[in-house]
Formats: structure tokens, sequence, C-alpha cells
């Protein structure tokens, strides 16, 4: 039996490649999932405040605030192409080295287990990052209009793995300064995020900011 070649190896390099449509497609993706966790981060922001009734006028991003997800989204989109694309490239050559006789069923069998064994761990980094942005950023804005940017503030989430959130879950209560130098998420697949402890100011329910 004849060795695959290169030639198969570029049809399934194509097969598996991201194109613009499916870039376009992620950012969609990317986009809607943060426009949704704004406004939920708003909500929460005005439920912790004490104000859960004003939680339920939590409206959408603002003009900058969108534009800013926007641009976030299409740099995370391109950028899981980019990966993507570099990744399955380099496993349609991996496994022509382990079998250079692999047909195309060989090369597609290994490469949904691949993708799928991929998608496991890699899934949830996106998700982290993707939720975690636009939920600092309505944090970020909630403060700052409310004038409440400079209460006093605690990390929270699952147990830490890394030694940053590790030390910072540790420091307890923290000011303004330390939170704007630890944005989160602070690592791929991080899921923690700061929460307002204490107001500087006293929370007006009718008038509170939710967007």
């Amino acid at each position: 039996m004849a060795k695959s070649g290169p030639n198969l190896r570029q049809i399934i390099k194509a097969v598996y490649r991201m194109t613009d449509d499916d870039e376009r497609a992620e950012f969609e993706r990317i986009f809607r999932a943060r426009r949704r966790a704004y406004r939920q981060a708003l909500a929460d922001e005005a439920t912790r405040a004490g104000c859960p009734q004003a939680a339920q006028r939590a409206s959408d991003p603002s003009a900058s605030a969108l534009a800013d997800l926007r641009r976030e989204s299409r740099a995370d989109a391109s950028s899981i192409r980019r990966t993507w694309n570099r990744e399955s490239a380099a496993q349609v050559d991996k496994l022509y080295a382990q079998n250079p006789r692999g047909n195309r069923n060989f090369y597609y069998r290994h490469m949904e287990d691949w993708a799928n064994e991929r998608g496991r761990w890699k899934d949830g980094q996106i998700a982290a990052a993707t939720l975690g942005y636009a939920q600092n950023l309505a944090a970020r804005e909630f403060g700052q209009v409310n004038g409440l940017a400079d209460g006093t503030f605690r990390l929270v989430g699952p147990v830490p793995v890394g030694p940053d959130c590790t030390a910072l879950m540790a420091a307890g209560e923290v000011g303004r300064g330390v939170r704007d130098r630890w944005d989160m998420p602070l690592h791929p697949n991080c899921w923690h995020s700061w929460v307002m402890v204490r107001p500087p100011v006293a929370v007006d329910c009718a008038e509170v900011w939710v967007g």
C-alpha cells in the first residue's frame, strides 16, 4: 500500500481548517455571550449593593462598553481561528508521522477524537475568558458610574490553583488599587471575580445606575 502522501494531508487540513465564515460565527457567539454576561453582571452588582429591585432594570451594555466587547470578541475569534488552524494542521502531520499509509477514514476518525478531547478543556478556557471579561467590565462601570469605585473588594470563585489567585483570595478585603492591578480573569480557565464588600458611600436604590 502506498503512503497517504502530502495531497491527502493537505485535503484533511483543509477540511478541518476554520474559514472566514467560521470566524464570523465564532465572533457572533462570543459577542452574544458577552452581552448577556455584562447585563447579568450589572444585575449581580446591584443585588450585592443592596438593591435587588434595581437589578431587574439591568440593561444592555452602554455604547462604549458595547464597542469594547465587540472589539475584544473580534480579537478573540481571530485568535481562536489562528490557534485552531495551527494545532489542527500540526495534528494531521502528527498522524501522518504515526501512520504514513493512513487513509481518509484513519484521519477522520483520529481527528474527530482529537477535536473532542481538545474541546473538553479548551472550551472551558474560552468560556472563562469570554464571560470573565464582560463581568469585569460591567463591575468596573457599575462602580465608576455609581461612585463606588473606591470601595473594598474580595476575590470569590472556586478554590484557586494558581499562586496569584491563591494569594489574592487569601488576602481577604483589598482596596481599589489591588483590584485594578489584578483584572480577572487572570489566567486561562480562571473563574474568579471581584465583588464589592463595602461601598464607600450609601447606595440610593432608586437612582442607582444599572445600564
